[in-house]
C-alpha cells in the first residue's frame, strides 16, 4: 500500500485500515529507506533529518503500530510489561555513507515483543535496486563490490526471498 512513512497520522490510519480489512497483521517488512549522496560537511541538517526520520523515526512508528495489534493477538499479551530501551540514534543509528543504521531498534523490538512476536533482521549488504543506481554505474565501484563480495556481483531482491520467507513463517528463529 502506497504510504508516507513519515506521517505518523497516516501510518496509523494505514495500520487501522489493513486491521479492519484483513483483521490482523502477520508480518511487516519494515524497509523503506533513503540516500543521499554527499559529504557529510555538504549535508544540511534538514537533509540528515529527512535521512533519520525516513530511516530510522518511520521504522519505529511501524513497528510500535503493527506490534501493538500483534502483540494484542497473541494470547500471552496481557503479560507484556513496559521496559527500558535504548532509542537508538546515539548507539544504533549511525550515519555510514549517508545511512542510518536501525539495527539497535530491532534488537530493542526483539527484546520488548519476544516471544510472543519475533522481531529479525536481514542486512544483505547492496542489492542492485533503483535507489543505487549511480552505484551501479560507476564502474570503479562495481570492480570493487566483485573483488569483495562473496557472490561477486551485486545482489537481487530475488536473493532476498528465501531468507524473508524463512523470518516470516514459524519455522524462522524466534
Amino acid at each position: 500500500m502506497p504510504l508516507d512513512i513519515t506521517d505518523e497520522a497516516a501510518v496509523r490510519e494505514q495500520v487501522e485500515t489493513i486491521i479492519r480489512r484483513h483483521r490482523r497483521i502477520d508480518v511487516l517488512v519494515n524497509n523503506a529507506g533513503i540516500i543521499y549522496r554527499e559529504a557529510i560537511v555538504d549535508t544540511s541538517t534538514d537533509t540528515f533529518r529527512s535521512a533519520i526520520e525516513t530511516d530510522l523515526v518511520s521504522q519505529f512508528m511501524l513497528a510500535r503500530e503493527v506490534g501493538r495489534h500483534m502483540l494484542a493477538a497473541s494470547t500471552a499479551a496481557s503479560s507484556t510489561s513496559p521496559r527500558s530501551w535504548d532509542p537508538g540514534p546515539r548507539v544504533g543509528g549511525r550515519l555510514r555513507r549517508g545511512q542510518t543504521r536501525p539495527d539497535r531498534l530491532t534488537k530493542n523490538l526483539a527484546a520488548e515483543y519476544g516471544p510472543h512476536v519475533t522481531a529479525n533482521a536481514i542486512a544483505p549488504g547492496y542489492i542492485r535496486t533503483e535507489l543505487n543506481v549511480p552505484l551501479q554505474q560507476n564502474k570503479d565501484f562495481n570492480a570493487m563490490l566483485e573483488r569483495r563480495t562473496a557472490t561477486h556481483r551485486w545482489g537481487k531482491p530475488e536473493d532476498l526471498r528465501g531468507p524473508l520467507l524463512l523470518l516470516a513463517s514459524d519455522a524462522g528463529p524466534t
